[in-house]
């Protein structure tokens, strides 16, 4: 499935805040690697630098290709204000502007609650 990243609208906001992922411990678990590969994006991240490296661009293409829920789940926890991204002094808008700063094709936050709702 394709998407890529523009800011949220504020319902996309809404669901951010209030639902839960799906077994997000398993999610957790999963895409913990998925933040490993992006640590090369911290200076951008951190309001450090102006622009991501080659480097960070091309994890956040790998991951959006491979797996998109992690990328969903990243800017989640940004959202949320997880004790480990605050931790790591990454800012929720940076991650929100990583994949357009990337030049990510074919983005937008609308599919990320495909992954990240409870479904009935």
């Amino acid at each position: 499935m394709e998407f890529s990243i523009h800011p949220p609208p504020a319902s996309f906001c809404y669901i951010l805040k209030f639902y839960r992922t799906v077994d997000g411990d398993n999610l957790a678990s999963e895409c913990t690697s998925d933040l490993q590969k992006l640590m090369g994006c911290l200076d951008y991240g951190q309001g450090k630098a102006n622009t991501p490296t080659k480097d960070c661009c091309g994890a956040v293409q790998t991951m959006k290709d491979s797996e998109p829920k992690c990328l969903c789940y990243m800017i989640q926890q940004a959202h949320n204000g997880s004790t480990r991204i605050k931790s790591l002094g990454i800012q929720e808008a940076k991650m929100l502007q990583l994949p357009t700063a990337c030049q990510l094709k074919n983005a937008s936050l609308s599919f990320c609650p495909i992954f990240l709702v409870p479904r009935t």
